[in-house]
């Protein structure tokens, strides 16, 4: 046990707190308005609804909409492993639609399908105008942000490791 004598700061929600609090964002409510309700700060509400899953991942990528988180992933590119956090109902708006455990082939699918795709003509031309030397598709998301043509769509990539 990492605390024998149960010092510290205790946890101000439990876990149908944090239940309610996510089926509230999935349902469209902003964090402020949770907050306001569990009369707390957007920080401490942020940090119980964007807690990191216990393994080890090296990035968070969050799928969004417009300014709408829709789906958290965590992933571990070493491993081949990933973790998803769903942050909408809508399965339209969703990263995986109705998938709710995605394996990696999956992740790779729909990574690839937010790039310039390999067949294209002129692909050289393309990822120059990019920045990019060669056909990666982690780094054309990481200079694009995963954003195409006709949709409003869009990712967040951050190293957590």
């Amino acid at each position: 046990m990492a605390n024998e004598r149960n010092a510290g700061r205790k946890h101000k929600f439990n876990n149908k707190d944090i239940e309610k609090m996510l089926t509230m964002l999935r349902e469209g409510y902003r964090i402020d308005e949770i907050a306001y309700k569990f009369k707390t700060s957007r920080q401490v509400i942020g940090r119980y609804i964007n807690k990191r899953p216990d393994q080890n991942f090296t990035h968070k990528i969050t799928y969004m909409l417009g300014h709408k988180p829709m789906t958290v992933i965590y992933v571990d590119f070493f491993n081949k492993k990933i973790h998803i956090q769903n942050r909408t109902d809508n399965k339209y708006d969703k990263a995986f639609g109705k998938v709710t455990n995605p394996n990696w082939e999956q992740f790779e699918i729909f990574i690839n399908d937010r790039v310039i795709p390999k067949e294209r003509i002129d692909l050289d031309k393309a990822l120059k105008i990019i920045g990019v030397d060669h056909y990666d598709p982690y780094l054309i998301i990481s200079k694009t942000k995963g954003k195409m043509e006709g949709d409003k769509f869009w990712m967040r990539i951050k190293k957590i490791a």
